[in-house]
């Protein structure tokens, strides 16, 4: 799976591989977009919650304070970023910058303060981990020190990814002993207007694990559900001689716009699309002209509602075998035809369904 791409979009890329000939089968149509107006608020930290800098018990050490530039040409080893494969290495940085394995790792903030309330200052620092080739970027905050010999070391985690966040853009320090982030729910990949941002407060609490030298403090704890993130989900019921129907659902709380369904199946001259679907566009697989690749849109889907649309495959002989997924897209009714990215789906296990014949 490729650095930032969801289960959805995964699936797009490897069925737009089989695609050889694309053949239009009806005209445009189709609505407009949601307009969102977003309200970030969800449920709060405690504001007491480990506010209190409780101070260490160890002998204070050589000073740990850095300026970005000055952070930017040390040798560091960040801690674990939560997700993907980011670099947990000692990097070299130059410039801010250090390069690993396909990897690059860039210092984007440093902030100078006395996060354990020893009386000596730290530094906090936002690392910044992209794969080449990707838009996505992995973020974790962490505490920057110095042991007795005066080695520079990636101490303490302040917050990473692995707390169901997509993205760490920016962090600030209010006071001693507090970190705050400016979080997203999703990344910068996903389609305008998808990413939303919170302010989040982090107090340190112990030094005695780096993993849990923080806990939350204050800000909203999780997001509320996002209008452009719908949880559809897809059945097939399969009849006789290449009939097909599927079921899509809106499990979500908002009007599902801009749907698009792909229908795969092995061994088929051609599938006409029936009642529910239009904008269709199709065509032979490549890898093996036997096979046939169908795009179509559908009408919009109100909230909690269901759409059933019918299909029919022309095998070539028996049943053949069917894949059928669903999505939501900017671009049209072909979105492989675009780099862009579908609309995330906060349940992409029940995006597609299969049919053996």
């Amino acid at each position: 799976m490729r650095a930032g791409e969801s289960t959805v979009d995964r699936f797009l890329r490897r069925l737009a591989l089989v695609l050889l000939v694309v053949v239009p089968l009806a005209g445009c149509g189709g609505s407009g977009g949601p307009v969102a107006v977003w309200a970030t608020a969800g449920p709060t930290a405690s504001a007491t919650a480990g506010a209190t800098v409780v101070p260490t018990t160890a002998a204070p050490g050589p000073d740990a304070s850095f300026t970005l530039a000055t952070l930017g040409e040390q040798k560091l080893m960040p801690l674990d970023w939560g997700v993907d494969e980011c670099p947990t290495a000692e990097l070299r940085f130059r410039k801010g910058k250090a390069t690993f394995g396909g990897y690059t790792v860039t210092i984007r903030q440093a902030i100078a303060t006395d996060v354990d309330g020893d009386g000596r200052r730290e530094t906090v620092a936002l690392f910044a981990c992209r794969a080449k080739g990707s838009c996505a970027v992995t973020s974790q905050v962490s505490v920057v020190d110095r042991e007795a010999s005066g080695k520079v070391v990636v101490r303490l985690q302040v917050v990473s990814m692995e707390y169901k966040l997509q993205a760490i853009p920016q962090i600030r320090v209010p006071r001693a002993g507090v970190v705050d982030a400016r979080v997203a729910e999703y990344d910068a990949c996903e389609p305008s207007g998808v990413q939303r941002f919170q302010w989040r407060s982090y107090a340190f609490v112990s030094a005695g694990f780096p993993y849990k030298a923080f806990n939350q403090s204050a800000g909203p704890t999780e997001f509320p559900p996002n209008p452009l993130a719908i949880d559809l989900g897809i059945s097939l019921t399969e009849g006789k001689g290449g009939a097909m129907k599927a079921t899509i659902r809106n499990a979500s709380t908002f009007t599902a716009t801009r749907i698009w369904v792909a229908v795969f199946v092995r061994d088929a001259r051609t599938i006409s699309a029936g009642s529910g679907l239009h904008s269709c566009t199709g065509g032979p697989a490549l890898d093996n002209p036997r096979h046939y690749v169908l795009w179509c849109r559908t009408s919009d889907i109100k909230a909690g509602k269901s759409l059933t649309v019918s299909l029919k495959a022309s095998l070539r002989s028996g049943d053949g075998d069917t894949i059928i997924t669903v999505g939501r897209h900017p671009a049209g009714p072909v979105p492989w035809s675009t780099k862009a990215r579908s609309y995330p789906d906060p349940v992409s296990g029940n995006n597609s369904n299969l049919g053996f014949g």
